[in-house]
């Protein structure tokens, strides 16, 4: 089984891969446009701003400088626009490169300002589960420019960033009820939809089990997520 699921991420890492390469310009612009937009308002990446200048970037080291946000942006964004920002983070996708997946979301969020401000403001969980509640996935995107019709990858990040519980108060009575139906509701669209593959459930498994929302998954689904994720061994929490 694992063989198979392989197969898959070569696939997708291909996909991810074309989107970021090549030599780097040391002159290229800011990872976010000159004005950050009101309050309220997504940051926008460089990826987006300047997609040549995006894949000219090598390597993690300087994608991950591209996407750095300063601090004086970050604080005069609203909780909800640092939300909506993490769904279009450029290194959504890395994911897919590591054998367990929640490998990579916590390397994003030790290398990100903009995740770690989110995970620190006193409503983040939830906003976040607001905006969890909202998400649909265009399974025929590579790049979301929508925010709440997004891409696979995006809504995977997304799904193993909540079940990490970085953010502080995912797990608590009120927000595991809300959870609890939300992750429901959205298994039984992708089994019901044969565009989704098991990979798909992956991420949801990883919550339901961090979050402990006493959801009945497949016992072939709560082995695929066993496999590729670490859970307490990374995070010991």
């Amino acid at each position: 089984m694992r063989a198979m699921i392989n197969k898959l991420h070569i696939l997708l890492m291909a996909v991810v891969l074309a989107s970021a390469c090549s030599n780097m310009d040391t002159d290229h612009p800011n990872p976010w446009n000159s004005d950050p937009g009101e309050d309220d308002t997504p940051i926008v990446f460089l990826r987006e701003t300047d997609y040549g200048a995006w894949t000219h970037l090598e390597g993690l080291e300087e994608r991950f400088s591209a996407c750095e946000v300063s601090p004086e942006v970050l604080n005069a964004k609203t909780t909800r626009a640092l939300g909506l920002s993490i769904l279009h983070y450029p290194l959504n996708g890395i994911v897919y490169a590591y054998n367990y997946w929640d490998v990579p979301v916590k390397m994003i969020y030790d290398r990100s300002s903009l995740h770690q401000a989110l995970a620190a403001r006193k409503d983040a969980a939830t906003v976040l589960i607001d905006i969890f509640d909202r998400t649909r996935i265009d399974i025929n995107l590579t790049v979301s420019s929508d925010y709440e019709v997004i891409s696979l990858m995006d809504e995977v990040f997304l799904e193993l960033f909540l079940g990490t519980r970085l953010v502080p108060g995912m797990d608590s009575n009120s927000n595991k009820e809300r959870l609890k139906t939300i992750v429901s509701r959205k298994m039984a669209e992708r089994k019901a939809d044969s565009s989704f593959s098991n990979d798909s459930l992956i991420p949801l498994a990883y919550m339901n089990e961090r979050l402990g929302l006493g959801i009945k998954f497949d016992d072939n689904i709560v082995e695929m997520m066993h496999l590729f994720t670490l859970r307490d061994g990374l995070f010991n929490k």
